[in-house]
C-alpha cells in the first residue's frame, strides 16, 4: 500500500512518529472511483518517482488543493513527476492520478 524508507517497526504493531522522519518518497496509496491517490508524507523538493506505477498507462496527474498544471513523464522505472511551483500544504501533498483506458 506504499513505498519509501519509513516502513512499520518489526517489535510493534503501529507507527510512531516520533520515531520516523517522513519524506516526500514516503508515499501510501489508496483508490476511489477508478483514481489513485498518492499521499506523500513530506513535500517534494525535486522530481518524485512513484516507482510503484512502472507499466500503467496514466492519463492525468492533479494535484489536490491546487489549480496548478504539473509537469509529469511515465518513464520505464516508474512515474515521475516535477516539483509545483507551489504547494497547497507544508506537510503533506496528494496527487489524484488518472488511468488512459
Amino acid at each position: 500500500f506504499g513505498e519509501g524508507t519509513a516502513q512499520k517497526p518489526k517489535s510493534g504493531n503501529h507507527f510512531n512518529d516520533n520515531e520516523y522522519k517522513y519524506t516526500a518518497q514516503d508515499i501510501r496509496f489508496t483508490t476511489k472511483d477508478g483514481h489513485m491517490y498518492a499521499i506523500c508524507l513530506g513535500v517534494p523538493t525535486e522530481p518524485l518517482m512513484i516507482k510503484s506505477l512502472v507499466g500503467e498507462k496514466i492519463g492525468d496527474v492533479t494535484l489536490l488543493g491546487s489549480e496548478e498544471k504539473l509537469s509529469w513523464k511515465e518513464e520505464s522505472d516508474g512515474l515521475t513527476i516535477q516539483p509545483a511551483m507551489t504547494w497547497p500544504s507544508d506537510h503533506a501533498v496528494v496527487f489524484k492520478i488518472g488511468f488512459e483506458k
